[in-house]
């Protein structure tokens, strides 16, 4: 059964398209960007990851999602991230995605943005990490919380402005991000 996305779509807002995103996405500086890198490696080797290199993924999006996170059983970490894997071109690329995301959902601790974080780290060169400050640079308003087709419509977005550029959905996430960061005027949260 194709549960076919709806065709609303959200445009890029113009700043975007004039950032420099190569070069946002050189500046880009994140604590800890080893564990993203440690995390993609053990999933590429394995096909899944255990319960420990989970916990540790989640603590690096949302340290306060790391407790509960914790409390999913080792089979059924290893089980969910064996299956992202396993999916592979099983459905068309759009569905596949959501349907990868709400997979990662259904783990204790893991909302949009965490399983965003987690399908960038499985491909970067396919996912890109969705939250408050890139989707402002991409849409130019704020957003939260995300839903599932939020972020599949974020990764549209991204993988077309990659495409133009030369560039990766992470290497564009990460030049949002940064973006935001040196140029957000007021609060990130209200």
């Amino acid at each position: 059964m194709t549960h076919n996305l709806p065709e609303e779509d959200e445009e890029i807002e113009p700043v975007a398209r004039e950032v420099d995103l190569p070069k946002y996405a050189a500046s880009y500086s994140y604590p800890d960007e080893d564990v993203f890198w440690r995390v993609n490696r053990a999933w590429k080797e394995r096909g899944w990851l255990t319960r420990e290199e989970f916990v540790e993924a989640v603590d690096w999006k949302s340290s306060r999602a790391r407790g509960r996170a914790g409390r999913n059983p080792s089979i059924v970490v290893e089980r969910v991230t064996g299956l992202i894997s396993e999916l592979e071109g099983e459905m068309p690329q759009e569905e596949l995605d959501r349907f990868r995301a709400k997979l990662l959902m259904s783990l204790d601790g893991v909302e949009v943005p965490v399983a965003s974080a987690l399908l960038a780290m499985y491909q970067p060169e396919r996912y890109g990490v969705v939250d408050r400050r890139a989707w402002k640079t991409l849409f130019g308003r704020d957003k939260a919380p995300f839903t599932a087709r939020d972020y599949v419509r974020y990764l549209r977005r991204i993988r077309e402005l990659g495409a133009e550029v030369g560039l990766t959905p992470r290497e564009v996430d990460k030049a949002l991000w940064q973006y935001d960061s040196e140029h957000r005027s007021g609060p990130l949260y209200t």
